[in-house]
C-alpha cells in the first residue's frame, strides 16, 4: 500500500493538493472492490485501503464527522472450514 501511495505521489503530485477533492474516491474504492470479489486479485485491495484513506484525509461528505462508536459491531465469522 505504502509503495503504491510513493508512486501515486510521483505520478500525481502530493496528497495535500487542492484537487483531491475533485475525485471520486468512494465510487471507485466500491467499483475496485465488486472487481476484487469477481476475481480474487489482491491488487485490487491495496486500491481499495488507499482510496479509502484518501477518502478519509479529502472527504467531500457533506456530512463529514468522527464520532468513535461503541465496540459492539464485529465481523462476523465465516463458516468457510466447517
Amino acid at each position: 500500500m505504502r509503495n503504491r501511495l510513493l508512486i501515486g505521489r510521483y505520478r500525481y503530485g502530493k496528497m495535500d493538493r487542492v484537487d483531491c477533492k475533485n475525485y471520486e474516491q468512494i465510487g471507485s474504492a466500491l467499483r475496485r472492490m465488486h472487481t476484487y470479489q469477481a476475481t480474487g486479485n489482491m491488487e485490487h485491495l491495496v486500491d481499495v485501503a488507499n482510496l479509502c484513506l484518501m477518502e478519509y484525509e479529502h472527504s467531500t461528505h457533506p456530512n463529514k464527522h468522527f464520532a468513535a462508536a461503541d465496540d459492539g459491531d464485529h465481523v462476523p465469522k465465516s463458516n468457510e472450514g466447517e
